[in-house]
């Protein structure tokens, strides 16, 4: 399980069609979950077929994500990490 520090970037990577225009015709999103609250985030994609959506933490806990995208092979990723407290700057 990934932990990641309150304020900093969680980053999922996933491979995904490159053919076409991916900038324009792909769409991703994620959609984060902790406790009752659900934040959603747009993904981008980065060039040779991988996608990227990155998400800042506010909250020290269990965090979940889902995918959703246009295309098939980015659609319905699931994943979870750990925010924990911030170390010293």
């Amino acid at each position: 399980m990934d932990r990641i520090e309150q304020w900093d970037v969680f980053e999922a990577r996933l491979t995904g069609p490159s053919g076409g225009n991916p900038f324009t015709e792909v769409g991703l999103t994620a959609t984060f979950r902790f406790e009752h609250r659900a934040v959603k985030v747009r993904g981008f994609y980065d060039g040779g077929g991988a996608y990227r959506v990155r998400f800042m933490p506010d909250s020290v806990g269990r965090w979940t994500f889902e995918t959703h995208s246009s295309a098939a092979e980015l659609d319905g990723h699931r994943g979870a990490f750990d925010c924990v407290p911030a170390g010293p700057g």
